[in-house]
């Protein structure tokens, strides 16, 4: 990847170029972002999930360099509240070797391949050193926009979120806004004061495009409508007069210098380099004599200044946290009955409901075994049929065996009689001529008599080939009789083999719808098999759940109960809980790290482990260990 040097960034060739913003927590940067971002700078993929209670409109930055930043931090013995977190970094470049290669991953996975971005984590501008490196090693020419807000108004919105008293909150803001000259001295930047942006932003706009010399993507009336709609007045919820800060003895003078110097640079005046120099140098004595005792402390922190805030107000903050806490246990206690009294109620359901699926798997298995019984029948009556066919088959063969012999008899019989009837008109005939012959000698004489004797035989002849004939005749519809009772036979036959194998096909059928209905008896069987199981694990995991839910109420009962209960509850909500997860994991009932790394949607929302599992883990199945 191409690398842009601080002096490539003023040529025109530049194509790919990333808005950073900069500026104090709570000082307008989110606004600042998605202003930006409406008109036509990409934000990252990945954005953290916006808060109602905080920036409910987005925080519009990358959760994936939030916690890059956070492990830098860390590295160097840092948090983002540190007081001198904007300390001079000298050793930080040796931190490249660890981090740049992953912030530059970072921005390609976040980016892509767009060439006009906006870049935001209020933690950078105490890193801007190191994010300046990244984004030239990935290609990028940066312009440093930085946001200015009275300090006043910040400590307000800080002790709103964070619980932070006002000198903590005035002491990291100086320190931010001295790192930021600091790191982007010499650098491409804007200064904007977050009443400018929320009051007029298309002045903002056009202030920011005469800086980078090109004007904004996205610069049409479509755009301007979502900007208005964006940066409502609504939205601010803490407002302090410049007079308020200048004139109030309880704020550094470091703290009104900067926030003059910064103000007049949102108007375009140069900032005085040696007036926040001198700043910076009074920050650091102060460092060297404060570092080493926060540093002790720094565990302790945090508690120490919820203190201090709660001091202010203790009776009403005491008495709304008791008359939470009591609400709280009353609740979970209430709540933990109900859940007994449902999941019993649940159980015992389950318990009937396997009940009557015993009993109708043992129906199911009573109608098997009918099955079972009339399947053995059938095939009994299959056999026999089988048997009767076989026997039927036989039978008809023997009779056409015997209609064939019967046929062939009649026709050796129609044939000797033609014989005979052939020879005997021979054997006339013969007779005939020599009755003829003897005659013709013995009346030879008498011509007349041989001749009427002639005539008559010649009669007689005629009369013996007319029998002849019908002879024939007779033969031949003998010969006919046989031919159609040939056919007849033939007939009978084909008849006779149709309805053999009608027979068979019929039995093929049954026997299939047998086999059918065979294969669906056992796959409801399987069904209920399945349903039966399933059942049987949820009852489980129900009686598993039960048990749970007594032991873990016997733990919070039993240390509610206790003398020293009382005492405890005027502690803060987040001490009890915290007693409360202790608790149970000494009795190996919850593990409030193992269910948020098991369960990172829990993590991401900010929910208390406990009250999430217990109000939709257990429904959910979730673990809780």
């Amino acid at each position: 990847m191409l690398s842009v040097s601080q002096e490539d960034c003023g040529q025109d060739s530049v194509e790919r170029r990333a808005l950073v913003v900069l500026g104090m927590h709570r000082s307008g940067t989110s606004a600042m972002t998605r202003t930006l971002s409406l008109l036509g700078a990409t934000l990252p993929t990945r954005l953290m999930v916006p808060v109602k209670s905080n920036n409910e409109t987005g925080f519009w930055e990358s959760q994936s360099v939030v916690d890059l930043n956070d492990e830098i931090l860390h590295a160097l013995d840092s948090e983002w509240d540190d007081v001198f977190a904007g300390r001079p970094r000298e050793y930080l470049s040796n931190f490249d070797k660890f981090f740049l290669s992953r912030a530059v991953e970072l921005l390609q996975s976040e980016f892509g391949e767009a060439d006009f971005i906006v870049l935001k984590d209020p933690r950078i501008s105490v890193l801007s050193a190191f994010w300046d490196r990244t984004l030239r090693t990935a290609g990028y020419c940066p312009h440093y926009i930085i946001m200015v807000r009275n300090p006043l108004e910040v400590a307000e919105s800080l002790r709103a979120r964070d619980e932070f008293p006002r000198e903590k909150s005035l002491l990291l803001w100086s320190s931010y806004m001295v790192a930021m000259d600091r790191d982007t001295r010499g650098h491409d930047r804007t200064f904007v004061s977050y009443d400018q942006l929320m009051s007029d932003w298309r002045r903002v706009r056009k202030r920011i495009e005469a800086d980078l010399g090109m004007p904004f993507p996205r610069d049409t009336p479509a755009a301007s409508i979502e900007v208005d709609r964006h940066l409502q007045q609504r939205l601010r919820h803490h407002r302090a007069r410049s007079s308020d800060l200048f004139e109030s003895g309880e704020v550094p003078e470091h703290t009104k210098a900067l926030y003059g110097i910064f103000s007049a640079a949102c108007d375009d005046v140069d900032v005085d380099q040696s007036a926040v120099d001198a700043i910076r140098v009074e920050l650091s004595k102060l460092d060297s004599l404060v570092g080493p005792l926060l540093a002790d402390l720094k565990g302790r922190l945090q508690s120490a200044a919820r203190e201090i805030a709660d001091a202010r107000d203790a009776a009403a903050r005491n008495a709304s946290d008791r008359e939470r806490s009591e609400g709280y246990l009353v609740e979970r206690a209430t709540a933990a009955e109900a859940d007994r009294d449902r999941l019993a109620g649940l159980v015992n359901e389950r318990e009937n409901e396997i009940a009557q699926l015993r009993i109708e798997m043992q129906a199911q298995a009573e109608v098997r075994d009918q099955l079972l019984s009339q399947i053995g029948e059938k095939e009994l009556q299959l056999v026999g049929l089988q048997k009767k066919l076989a026997t039927e088959i036989e039978e008809k063969d023997q009779m056409i065996v015997e209609v064939r012999q019967q046929l062939g008899s009649q026709l050796d019989e129609k044939g000797l009689q033609l014989v005979g009837l052939q020879d005997q008109l021979a054997i006339e005939v013969e007779k005939k001529e020599r009755v003829i012959a003897e005659m013709r000698q013995q009346f030879a004489s008498q011509l007349e008599d041989q001749e009427r004797t002639a005539v008559t035989l010649r009669e007689e002849l005629a009369k013996m080939e007319s029998e002849l004939h019908v002879a024939q005749s007779e033969l031949g519809m003998e010969k006919s009789a046989a031919a159609d009772s040939q056919i007849e036979f033939r007939r009978r036959e084909a008849q006779l083999n149709e309805e053999i194998e009608q027979q068979r096909v019929v039995a093929a059928e049954m026997h299939l719808e047998l086999e059918a209905r065979i294969d669906d008896r056992f796959a409801e069987i399987a069904t209920l098999t399945n349903l039966l199981a399933t059942q049987e694990t949820r009852a489980n995991q129900l009686r598993d759940q039960v048990r749970w839910l007594r032991e873990a109420s016997q733990v919070l009962a039993q240390d509610s109960m206790s003398w020293k209960a009382r005492f405890r509850r005027m502690l803060p909500v987040a001490f009890h809980r915290r007693r409360q997860h202790r608790l149970l994991q000494q009795k190996g009932l919850f593990d409030r790290e193992a269910y948020l790394d098991a369960n990172p949607d829990v993590a991401v929302m900010g929910s208390d482990p406990l009250s999430h599992y217990l109000a939709h883990g257990i429904d959910e199945n979730r673990h809780r260990v």
